[in-house]
């Protein structure tokens, strides 16, 4: 045994290989493991979609956004479709007319009128009367009749007397209507963004006093244009009708023969002399006062002539 020489063990080149290769399959797995261990974690720590949403560019290996996000909440937009003002369904028109009838009787002519307004939902709104010389009594009545019964109160007031003339106009205002009711929104909603500035507590007098000011010219030119929708709405709801109503001419109104017309030829003739002395007075009003210094002056010169003469003949 003594004999016999130990030789010291060595791997063969197949073990010493097959270790190499596990070792580093196994280095190759753990960097792999702990490269990809902490994204993982940081991934899983914002899964929720808030926290996600609230990291945006700063995770690891998330795809950057295209454009900047905005901590800032809007509020939505409305819908195209939805105006701010409704477009009115029908047309705004206000409607006006003048008519002119011969009627027999103006006091039965006026009754019939004041029975048809009555009927049809309208009113008088003025009345005058007058008679002149030779002609018979006239009356001019101004009438707001609804608009949709316009064309029926003239059809019938042919039936109070006879016709001699007519005209009806209309006014298209719906742009102009339109247009007011946008402006009249956008000052209530600046008077209600100036009464909330006004409630702030840390205005101070001179903020008050210039928030005040504006807030009474908002409001002025708020009222001014309410009112002008309400008289825009009543002239569209009620049209405006004027009637001029008169009786025939008095049969004897043009009696009194040559010597009535003879009379008035020659009252007539001294009005015209009047008149023309007047306008005579009137045009050498600026003369006369320059001739009568100019005589006074000649007179005052003849004289000291006169006397200045008499002395050198006495001489």
């Amino acid at each position: 045994m003594r004999g016999v020489k130990r030789q010291a063990w060595r791997p063969g080149p197949l073990l010493v290989n097959t270790v190499a290769a596990v070792a580093i399959v196994g280095v190759l797995a753990g960097c792999g493991v702990g490269g990809r261990s902490a994204p993982h974690r940081e991934s899983d720590a914002l899964s929720s979609p808030a926290e996600q949403a609230s990291a945006g560019p700063f995770l690891v290996g998330a795809e950057a956004p295209t454009q900047p996000m905005s901590r800032v909440a809007f509020p939505a937009a409305p819908p195209p479709t939805a105006p701010p003002v409704a477009v009115p369904s029908s047309r705004k028109v206000i409607r006006n007319g003048t008519m002119r009838l011969e009627v027999a009787a103006l006091d039965a002519a006026l009754g019939s009128l004041r029975a048809l307004l009555q009927a049809t939902g309208g009113h008088i709104a003025n009345e005058s009367r007058s008679q002149d010389e030779g002609q018979g009594r006239q009356a001019a009545v101004t009438c707001r009749v609804p608009a949709e019964r316009l064309d029926e109160v003239v059809a019938r007031l042919r039936e109070v007397g006879r016709e001699e003339s007519i005209q009806l106009g209309s006014d298209d205002i719906t742009e102009q209507y339109v247009d007011l009711e946008v402006r009249l929104r956008t000052q209530q909603q600046l008077e209600v963004r100036l009464r909330q500035l006004l409630e702030r507590s840390s205005n101070d007098l001179s903020d008050l006093l210039e928030i005040e000011r504006e807030v009474a010219r908002v409001r002025t030119e708020i009222d001014q244009m309410e009112g002008r929708k309400r008289l825009w709405d009543q002239q569209v709801s009620l049209s405006t009708l004027t009637v001029l109503l008169h009786e025939p001419r008095p049969i004897g109104a043009n009696e009194g023969g040559v010597w009535r017309t003879l009379r008035q030829a020659f009252r007539q003739a001294a009005d015209n002399f009047v008149a023309s002395v007047a306008d005579v007075i009137a045009a050498t009003g600026g003369i006369i006062p320059v001739v009568a210094a100019l005589a006074l002056a000649f007179w005052v010169a003849r004289g000291l002539w006169r006397r200045t003469r008499g002395r050198t003949l006495s001489r």
